[in-house]
């Protein structure tokens, strides 16, 4: 039906055809551009396809010239000189078409921007993500036991921040939740070097540990510990903060 040489009509045009043939959208486009009047049921099925292609697009966190492609085409198709006449059917098509442009134009621009030093040299984001390289796919359950320090609330905290700024990818298969790297994860892993990260993270525990010590130290040196209730002896430093 979509053969070359066939006249494409939009009206008879299959709906699975429209929503996922990489060529269907410059084939919509060049009818559209053609037609003088729309009904409701050549805008419904410019509407399945382009919802359809809007979640594969978030679904699959493709890439800027995906996503870019789409929003182009929809500016084209709601020009001012069609968008009253779709916005005159049983639905307000263009309006709605409108706001997926919008929602392209965000996720374009969260793109475009660069990812701030603070998210890329975050403890533990180059190693979760040089894990994944690795791995290839993990769950979020195997993630927190390849990195036990992290803690499983903080852990979630550090995902959803990546899942973000497009470095993971979070899905969820049955009681799973599989995480897999993000288009822009390469930004980080270009320059993660693994021994000067592992350096990173030790320095920052022994820091840690530091303070511990100093704060111990100066409830030890109080009378009874700083406790008005004394009535048992403070345990020494050394013991509290052997871990």
């Amino acid at each position: 039906m979509n053969a070359s040489d066939t006249p494409f009509i939009l009206r008879y045009a299959h709906p699975l055809w429209l929503a996922q043939a990489p060529e269907a959208l410059e084939q919509i486009l060049r009818a559209v551009k053609g037609m003088t009047e729309f009904d409701d049921h050549e805008a419904g099925l410019l509407d399945h396809a382009y919802r359809v292609r809007l979640a594969r697009l978030l679904r699959d966190h493709a890439g800027a010239e995906e996503f870019d492609a789409l929003n182009q085409h929809l500016l084209r198709v709601i020009h001012p000189l069609r968008a009253e006449k779709f916005n005159a059917l049983d639905k307000p098509y263009a309006v709605r078409w409108r706001a997926f442009s919008d929602l392209l134009e965000d996720r374009l621009s969260v793109l475009d921007t660069a990812i701030p030093e603070g998210v890329k040299n975050r403890l533990y984001v180059p190693g979760i993500l040089d894990l994944l390289r690795i791995r290839g796919k993990m769950t979020q359950q195997q993630v927190a036991e390849a990195f036990p320090q992290i803690g499983p609330s903080n852990l979630s905290r550090i995902l959803t921040q990546l899942e973000g700024w497009e470095l993971v990818v979070r899905q969820r298969y049955k009681k799973e939740k599989i995480i897999t790297l993000g288009p822009r994860a390469q930004e980080v892993l270009t320059d993660y070097d693994p021994l000067e990260s592992e350096a990173d993270e030790v320095d920052a525990q022994e820091k840690a540990r530091c303070i511990i010590v100093d704060n111990l130290a100066k409830i030890a040196a109080m009378p009874h510990g700083g406790r008005k209730d004394f009535t048992y002896p403070i345990p020494s430093v050394a013991k509290l903060v052997s871990f």
